[in-house]
């Protein structure tokens, strides 16, 4: 976790660099997270005996999804759309 940690910290400081508009940070952010900890996982992650369960639990969510997890998806695009699009609509309507 200490590797997703320091890249989040690095993606944020990049984001800053590149003059980026602030409602990007966070998909920014969780996107280089996700990335970092999937292939941190992949070198050094285990599953241990008392794990087993929990993850063949999570793993059944995946694999049959349900109308939430659509739900989630949608809210997950509408939030990027929102982010895309908010912020120059609100400096218009503020600058008028």
């Amino acid at each position: 976790m200490i590797v997703v940690s320091i890249a989040s910290i690095l993606a944020v400081l990049v984001t800053r660099q590149y003059d980026i508009a602030w409602p990007w940070f966070a998909p920014i952010e969780t996107f280089i997270s996700l990335l970092f900890g999937m292939i941190t996982s992949a070198f050094w992650g285990e599953v241990s005996a008392e794990q087993q369960p929990f993850y063949q639990q999570q793993k059944t969510l995946f694999e049959t999804p349900t109308a939430a997890h659509y739900g989630l998806l949608l809210f997950a695009a509408l939030s990027i759309l929102a982010c895309a699009i908010l912020p120059n609509w609100l400096h218009n309507a503020l600058s008028e």
